[in-house]
């Protein structure tokens, strides 16, 4: 189940229109909005319970569609539901930002690793991640689930 989607930032530099997702399985996801253009206004109905768990497999697969790239779902980085993915400004892309369940704020190099390139641990969990794009004083804002917002300045 996707949770969250955002485009790419406007300052990437890379070959292809991307979006980020969300995702339910513990996972981030990149994904070139090219690839699913000329699918995105049809609605399929799934009628099957394997049906679902095929169609889900591959969403969730790179090899298997759109997908450019994945996070790491080992453990190495959100253990819990993703809620909110963006891109970090000023990074041409390259870097993601995400919240979720799990309380872990991760940024992501989505072309070095799939592993976290930094985490920050939050009592709570986090509900929304959104970036400052140069408007703010700063990085990025998490919103946790008791409504608490928090600014981060990331070095």
């Amino acid at each position: 189940m996707i949770h969250s989607i955002a485009i790419n930032a406007s300052d990437y530099d890379g070959p292809d229109e991307i979006f980020v997702t969300a995702q339910g399985n513990c996972c981030v996801a990149l994904y070139d909005i090219k690839a699913i253009g000329n699918n995105s206004n049809k609605v399929t109905k799934v009628r099957k319970d394997r049906d679902k768990k095929v169609e889900r497999a591959s969403q969730n697969n790179p090899q298997n569609g759109p997908c450019l790239w994945m996070s790491d779902v080992s453990g190495l980085g959100h253990t819990g539901c993703v809620n909110s993915a963006a891109f970090m400004p000023n990074t041409h892309g390259r870097k993601l930002l995400s919240g979720g369940n799990d309380g872990k704020f991760c940024i992501w190099d989505w072309q070095t690793q799939s592993i976290p390139a930094a985490l920050l641990y939050h009592k709570r969990k986090i509900n929304w991640v959104t970036v400052g794009n140069g408007i703010l004083n700063v990085d990025a804002i998490i919103a946790d689930v008791r409504g608490k917002l928090i600014a981060v300045d990331i070095q």
